[in-house]
Parts: structure tokens; C-alpha cells; sequence
């Protein structure tokens, strides 16, 4: 009988030690997930930052309207050639 009143507390001591491990588990997880988040926000201003510097210097040599409209192209072709690759990849 002591014995299994023993084996039954380790059981209860790992399903315990189990769960802590699973909680700093899902918070490194969601500490990474926010970090990641984070870096995409910036990653996103610092391209629009790189966009409007391609338009500005395009802007010396040709009209405003003209490097507006091919900067955007070019965003246009990028964007859909990741997505492209995007959608490759999850289907694969």
C-alpha cells in the first residue's frame, strides 16, 4: 500500500515538473513570436524608407510621376514573386 501511495506522488511530482516545463515553453514561444512581430514592423517602415529614396533619386534624372510609377512596379513585381514563393513553399 505505501508503495503505491509513493508511486502515485512521483506521478504527481512529474505531471507538475511536466507542466512547468511546458509553461516556459509557450513563453519563450511567445517572446519569440513578439520579437519576430516586432522586426517585421520595423522591417516595413525601413522598406517604404528605401522606397521613397529609390523615388527621390529617380526624381533627378526623370519626372516625379514616372518614379513614382516605376518604383511601384518594381514593388508590385517583388511582392508577387514572394508571395509566389510563398505559396510554393507551404503547398510543398
Amino acid at each position: 500500500m505505501i508503495a503505491l501511495a509513493e508511486l502515485i506522488i512521483a506521478m504527481i511530482d512529474l505531471i507538475k515538473a511536466e507542466l512547468e516545463e511546458s509553461k516556459r515553453g509557450v513563453v519563450k514561444f511567445l517572446v519569440g513570436l513578439v520579437l519576430v512581430l516586432a522586426g517585421g514592423v520595423l522591417l516595413v517602415g525601413a522598406f517604404g524608407l528605401i522606397m521613397a529614396a529609390i523615388v527621390v533619386a529617380l526624381k533627378i534624372v526623370i519626372p516625379t510621376a514616372l518614379a513614382l510609377l516605376m518604383t511601384g512596379f518594381i514593388l508590385l513585381i517583388l511582392s508577387g514573386m514572394v508571395i509566389w514563393i510563398g505559396t510554393m513553399s507551404v503547398k510543398q
